[in-house]
């Protein structure tokens, strides 16, 4: 079998130097039904990129999330609300006073998937057990947060057309089917 080398850099790209949780709050719900499908509603996502007073390399992004029941009939676990800051580095300067569209996906996406840990793990205590949630395309999120807000569409460069064109519905349902029951359920 051939195999293809690729040469590494010394240095990621884009590394998370520091992530802050400002805020976690999750409630048990009472009429969750742990032999049911789970199902999660993204209620309110947000972000706002923020660069560094003088060091071009560097950013923070502040990130929040609400997932909850949109309708009664959801099995949903918990109502959960979650604050955060993500302190980032880049192996290049960072031209113009804007955040590449690719840059703000991979910042969100690391901080995201960092964060789903500290879900999972908080939730392990939990009347209704660990939950891990659903995996987020976050290049989706920031195109369609910049086409529902012109305030983040302003602050983030190379956007495609589409992102300041149509207006996008805030909620979106995202289901996770990969648990009917929990191994750890009690």
């Amino acid at each position: 079998m051939a195999m293809s080398q690729v040469q590494l850099l010394n240095q990621p790209n884009l590394n998370l130097e520091a992530l802050q949780v400002q805020s976690l709050m999750f409630e048990a719900l009472s009429d969750y039904d742990e032999e049911a499908e789970q199902s999660y509603t993204l209620t309110e996502i947000g972000f706002l990129p923020e660069r560094h007073e003088t060091e071009r390399t560097r950013f923070r992004v502040f990130f929040e999330a609400k997932f909850d029941k949109a309708d009664p009939k959801e099995n949903v676990p918990y109502r959960i609300h979650i604050r955060s800051v993500g302190y980032f580095v880049t192996l290049k300067d960072i031209a113009g006073d804007k955040l590449g569209a690719v840059l703000l996906s991979n910042a969100l996406t690391i901080m995201y998937g960092a964060l789903r840990g500290v879900i999972m793990q908080s939730t392990g205590a939990g009347e209704n057990g660990s939950i891990v949630l659903p995996t987020l395309l976050m290049s989706e999120v920031v195109v369609l947060a910049a086409a529902v807000d012109d305030s983040v569409a302003s602050l983030v460069a190379d956007l495609p057309p589409q992102a300041t064109s149509a207006k996008a519905p805030a909620r979106r349902k995202v289901q996770n089917r990969s648990t009917k029951k929990r191994p750890n359920s009690r």
